[in-house]
């Protein structure tokens, strides 16, 4: 008996409800068990997956290489392999640049929060007396602000360091994540003859609109992942030169948590622009403000010029939809949920528009595919009579 057969059975329907309904109750009995072992195997398949993301980002760098300066090689393969290699070796390059220049500015800024701590509660007093805010309470409390704080601080080193002792593991990690986005890289094009060759054989007649919806996708993701990197490295260009024009003290340290967190959505320039504000205004009030005034001026010709450069119509999201999904993600996934979540909206609208579009273009045309059965049924039973 085939599976056709089967479901016509009228105890199919309740025999199907009963499995769903014993799976479900194992599935919640044994929900630590079970997420647990999602868990392993997570953590197991991090570098893996960590390699196909950074193989993502790194790819239309890689193209564009092959289009301009390997085009006049003939041998598509020699030409896909140079492009590798120049893309691999410019990101590292970056990548060293911004860690060595980095690390001095972190573990100098560190140690000068903690050597002028307290003098730091002698600036905030001064400053609050020349508000006429100053009075015995407001000294008492900040002296109890700066208390905990100094008590905190060592806390924070000491997880600092002890995130350090792991880094050998990390390291490890990054190079695995490495070495598997290269080979991703290299064999970019079997892959993909290979995934289209498995949908074309199991998605049949359903082939086409499942690639249509597949190349939606991969435009929507990597048009918001190309243009969020360029417009990071556009704020936190941005936000070291002005900086540096009004010589402010930890200018790479802050233009780097500005533009890292910028690509955040919504909440992270806030996050950024809240660190860089504290940073400053502990070393002089006045820096504190010009960074906010020149803050807000990047982030609108940033929000108003730049975005709709970069993105234009392509996301196609509505405001209230990028919310949703990042308050939803972020509670989910955390940091990963916020960066994912603006692609995702964009892509579940595009396919709830799309099942719409094809409900409605069915309903329209399903009365006149009835008007014309009732047609045929009409002649044929003239012609018999």
């Amino acid at each position: 008996m085939k599976f056709k057969d089967i479901k016509k059975q009228p105890w199919f329907n309740y025999a199907a409800a009963l499995c769903i309904a014993v799976l479900l109750w194992f599935i919640l009995w044994n929900i630590g068990a079970i997420a647990h072992v999602v868990n392993v195997i997570i953590m197991a398949c991090t570098p893996v997956i960590a390699g196909i993301v950074i193989a993502y980002i790194l790819d239309p760098i890689v193209v564009f290489f092959e289009k301009t300066l390997f085009k006049r090689i003939k041998s598509n393969k020699i030409s896909r392999l140079l492009s590798i290699v120049l893309t691999v070796l410019l990101f590292t390059l970056g990548l060293t640049i911004l860690m060595v220049t980095l690390i001095p500015q972190l573990t100098s800024s560190i140690s000068g929060i903690f050597g002028k701590l307290s003098s730091y509660k002698e600036i905030v007093t001064e400053w609050l007396s020349g508000f006429n805010f100053y009075s015995e309470s407001v000294e008492v409390a900040v002296g109890d602000i700066f208390t905990r704080i100094s008590g905190i601080l060592p806390n924070v080193l000491n997880l600092i360091i002890e995130s350090l002792n792991t880094i050998g593991s990390t390291v490890i990690n990054i190079v695995i994540s490495a070495i598997m986005a290269i080979y991703f890289l290299i064999g970019k094009g079997t892959s993909i003859r290979l995934m289209k060759a498995i949908f074309k054989i199991t998605l049949k007649s359903n082939y086409q609109p499942f690639a249509d919806f597949i190349k939606k996708c991969n435009h929507i993701l990597k048009t918001y992942v190309t243009g969020s990197l360029i417009e990071a490295l556009f704020v936190g260009l941005a936000n070291a030169l002005l900086m540096s024009i009004f010589r402010m003290p930890y200018v790479v340290l802050i233009s780097v948590v500005v533009g890292v967190t910028n690509l955040a959505p919504t909440f992270g320039p806030i996050v950024g622009g809240v660190i860089g504000f504290l940073l400053l205004v502990l070393e002089n009030p006045v820096f504190g403000l010009i960074f906010v005034i020149f803050t807000l001026a990047i982030q609108s010709i940033d929000g108003y010029v730049v975005k709709p450069k970069m993105f234009g119509d392509t996301l196609g999201a509505s405001s209230i939809w990028i919310l949703i999904f990042i308050i939803v993600f972020g509670r989910l996934f955390g940091v990963i949920g916020l960066l994912i979540a603006i692609p995702f909206a964009a892509i579940s609208q595009f396919l709830l528009r799309n099942l719409f579009a094809r409900q409605l273009k069915t309903s329209r045309h399903l009365p006149k595919k009835e008007a014309q059965k009732e047609a045929e049924t009409d002649k044929n039973n003239t012609e018999t009579k």
